[in-house]
């Protein structure tokens, strides 16, 4: 047996002066302890000092020591004025440097001080480590057994810098009322070492099973929430560990606890689409009725994934709409992203640094939720389709069609001007600096022409205007109904995911706009607002076309092709335009009658010659005083522009169509987003209707999907591992 009575001396001797009270400890406000970690952040934000109910709630337990409750102050033995440079003590360097060495070494400091076990790093990086967060990421299950029957904290909370996920780390704040950080709320979790905190989500995120086991034995709560409000569960989501998510769930670990985003582990993974962490997850929660041979009957309980609520309400959080839409309906909520029908193909995911702003995303880089719409989604959606969204769908469209006749054919008979017109056209152009002035001397003898009929057309025209008046009015009060039932924030992310329908109800305010235009006789007015409206009424057909298989993905390239390639092509076809329109400008100032003697004009004149038509631009050329550099210029502009540029737009246009038609599950989201925008439309009460019509309620009154189905390998796998459990 080895004598360690000489280091055990000499440890007293050496380490005693570093330790508050010779090693029994002294009670620290907190309020130090952060006033010392803000300072050493440089200060530059300020420290807080109220703090909701919620947030104390999302944070779980205290992070301080656990007598008294008295989370205002914490234990601590080694004087804070005597540490490293990161806040360490002399246990944690032998935690870190991790030798059978320094292990006995270790183990010695405990006993002779067994306060110096709960102490922490006071730094801003790795606030609130402790020698048991070290010895679980040390792998060392016996170090952490040997620390625990010592009664090391097994809920402490370790928030530093370098355990934060990287988008929140700008971000973290500092409170008077709690230990921890405050952080951002929108963040995508995504970090080398954001492993949830406490010593159980450590052990768990570096897939310790041993220690895992011990702590839960020593009484570790596996549903304590982080600063981000995740518990272990939404960690092993994040890290996609599947065998240690299974080994929680069994010792007692709950998956219906949300986070601060509102999100349960099924909703989270959802959202990360996590597929096969997600069809584990609902495999758990199902409730399996009958099985016979490869079918089984299961039933699906629908809280966390339909859209419809038990009130009603839409929720945003459900796995439905995370996969459908493809992003976090909680970032939509504060409108950073939206759940566009546009599908750009790049899988680059851009992360702001700044506070609190939200990472940048493009639906593509959730094309994996693509592969997540079978199963469950893919029964669910159909069964909405089946009892309710098919007939109104077709009732909508149909309704249009009318509508956009009626519109359409009140503008086709629509008079260009006043039957009884007289008067001439004077023009009159002045020789400085070619500026033209059109003197028009055509009025009407009636500026009210509009509002009588003087022919057999407008006495179809003026019922058809009327009518077209009445389905804006019609159609806007739905709308409004819309809003009402759903509120606006959701309406606004409905309109954003289908900018057709935006534009349609654009259109239904300006027919009401016209209205004044009529009454008051201002015939320019109401030409000038009727033309916007036409326009913004015939896209709202490529929403309907987004509902047929055979037109639906050609519609998916435009959006695609619009907001992708046609954005990217006109900001850099822009630069080249204004460049050049300007220089054709001087070459061509004080030559009267030509296309570039007027800027804006040079404008349109060169947007013109890149679409081919320069045969007689060109010959204009040599009547500049510079034709040689007029000629160099045009050839540049060419060779730029119609060549490169329109050459490399039609490259982007047909790679963007490969892509999309390569998807082939991309037009079925669409279609999914149709089912949903028409769902959102009808009332709380209609919705609890509807769903009661393909759902079944439970016992306990929770709605349940039932489905029949071949087992699939992931259900074999269960099902083996239950009668694995049960031969055990």
């Amino acid at each position: 047996m080895t004598d360690y009575n000489e280091l055990d001396k000499k440890i007293v001797k050496e380490v005693t002066p570093f330790l508050y009270n010779g090693g029994k400890g002294k009670r620290i406000p907190i309020r130090e302890l952060i006033k010392r970690r803000n300072e050493e952040r440089g200060g530059r934000k300020p420290i807080n000092s109220k703090e909701s109910q919620s947030r104390k709630k999302a944070n779980g337990e205290k992070m301080g020591d656990g007598q008294n409750n008295d989370h205002m102050y914490r234990h601590i033995c080694w004087d804070i004025d005597e540490r490293g440079s990161v806040g360490e003590t002399i246990l944690h360097l032998c935690l870190l440097n991790a030798t059978s060495t320094h292990a006995d070494l270790a183990k010695r400091l405990t006993r002779l001080f067994p306060n110096l076990i709960n102490d922490i790093y006071h730094s801003e990086e790795y606030y609130g480590e402790n020698v048991l967060h070290m010895a679980i990421v040390n792998e060392d299950a016996a170090m952490v057994k040997f620390l625990l029957d010592k009664g090391v904290d097994y809920h402490q909370r370790c928030c530093g810098n370098f355990f934060c996920p990287d988008d929140q780390k700008d971000s973290r704040t500092d409170n008077w009322d709690h230990e921890t950080v405050d952080v951002c709320l929108k963040t995508n979790y995504e970090g080398y070492t954001y492993w949830g905190e406490y010593p159980l989500a450590f052990a768990a995120s570096v897939e310790q099973e041993e220690s895992v086991r011990i702590l839960c034995a020593k009484g570790a709560n596996p549903n304590l929430q982080d600063s981000n409000g995740n518990t272990v569960m939404h960690i092993l989501v994040i890290q996609n560990k599947l065998k240690m998510f299974l080994l929680l769930f069994s010792l007692g670990a709950r998956l219906d606890i949300r986070n601060r985003q509102g999100l349960s582990p099924l909703s989270l993974a959802a959202k990360l689409a996590k597929k096969e962490m997600y069809e584990h997850i609902i495999n758990l929660e199902r409730q399996q009725y009958w099985e016979y041979g490869d079918i089984t009957c299961a039933g699906y309980p629908l809280k966390e994934i339909d859209t419809i609520s038990e009130t009603g309400e839409i929720n945003t959080n459900s796995t439905l709409s995370l996969i459908v839409y493809g992003v976090s309906m909680d970032l939509i909520r504060q409108f950073s992203l939206s759940p566009s029908p546009s599908l750009s193909f790049s899988l680059s995911l851009a992360f702001s640094r700044s506070r609190c702003l939200p990472f940048s995303l493009s639906l593509s880089d959730k094309v994996e939720h693509l592969f997540m719409m079978d199963g469950i989604i893919f029964s669910l959606l159909e069964e909405k389709w089946r009892t309710f969204a098919r007939y109104r769908f077709y009732r909508r469209f149909f309704f249009f069609t009318l509508y956009f006749i009626i519109f359409a054919s009140a503008f086709a008979l629509r008079p260009g001007a006043d039957p009884r017109l007289g008067g001439n056209v004077t023009e009159l152009i002045e020789d400085v600096k070619c500026k033209k002035k059109i003197y028009i001397e055509n009025e009407p003898r009636n500026k009210c022409y509009l509002l009588y009929p003087y022919t057999n057309y407008d006495y179809i025209r003026l019922p058809l205007e009327v009518l077209s008046v009445i389905g804006a009015g019609i159609y806007l009060f739905a709308a409004s109904k819309e809003v009402y039932h759903q509120g606006l924030r959701i309406f606004l992310v409905t309109l954003r995911g289908a900018p057709a329908k935006a534009m349609f109800l654009m259109s239904c305010v300006l027919v009401l706009m016209m209205i004044p235009g009529r009454i008051t006789c201002n015939y320019n007015y109401e030409d000038i607002i009727g033309v916007m409206a036409i326009l913004c009424t015939a896209p709202y057909f490529l929403f309907f076309c987004r509902g047929f298989r055979i037109v639906g993905p050609f519609v998916v390239m435009v959006y695609s092709m619009i907001k992708g390639d046609l954005l990217r092509f006109f900001v850099i076809y822009s630069i080249f335009v204004i460049g050049f329109s300007q220089a054709m400008y001087i070459l061509f100032n004080g030559l009267c009658k030509y296309m570039f003697s007027n800027p804006a004009e040079s404008l349109v004149g060169l947007f013109i010659v890149s679409l081919g038509t320069f045969a007689e631009f060109y010959n204009d050329l040599n009547v500049t005083k510079h034709p040689t550099i007029a000629k160099a210029i045009f050839t540049t502009y060419m060779v730029l522009v119609s060549l490169l540029l329109i050459n490399m737009l039609i490259a982007m246009m047909g790679n963007t169509y490969q892509l999309v038609a390569s998807q082939q599950m991309e037009w079925f989201r669409q279609w999914a987003n149709i089912v949903l925008i028409i769902e959102q439309s009808v009332t709380t009460q209609e919705r609890i209707e509807q769903q009661k019509q393909y759902t079944q309620s439970l016992a306990d009154g929770r709605r349940v999907l039932s489905i029949r189905c071949h087992k699939d390998k992931l259900t074999q796998v269960k099902s083996a591992n239950d009668d694995d459990d049960d031969d055990d």
